[in-house]
């Protein structure tokens, strides 16, 4: 199993990475959007954690590109922002959002509705 977090804050990349460490997971980490488009390109991950808000480029950016060249990549959007305003990446195609500070339970429901539907 492979994850990507694309998160341009150490701390919250650190901190998803604690939550979902496990057997047989192999991490891949970006702190930007056009370093995590590249690993997605290059490793297409089991599962891709984006957040919005990042410097120079994006979150935006960043679903539309992934997904308008990997149409079946599960991206989960993860955003200090209120859900509300999330649902935007619903419609583009994201398979969950998830706010911050991150819910275990919620995230561990989210991965696992994503995986057992591979």
């Amino acid at each position: 199993m492979q994850y990507l977090i694309i998160d341009d804050e150490t701390f919250a990349r650190n901190t998803l990475k604690r939550l979902i460490t496990g057997k047989d997971v192999e991490i891949l980490e970006a702190d930007n959007a056009y370093d995590g488009y590249a690993l997605a390109r290059d490793n297409a991950p089991d599962i891709i954690f984006c957040d919005i808000m990042m410097h120079e480029v994006g979150g935006d950016w960043l679903v539309e590109k992934i997904l308008s060249t990997m149409p079946h990549a599960n991206i989960i959007v993860v955003s200090g922002k209120p859900k509300d305003e999330l649902l935007k990446y619903l419609l583009l195609g994201a398979r969950a959002v998830i706010t911050k500070p991150i819910n275990y339970n919620l995230l561990m429901n989210e991965i696992d509705k994503i995986l057992n539907n591979k």
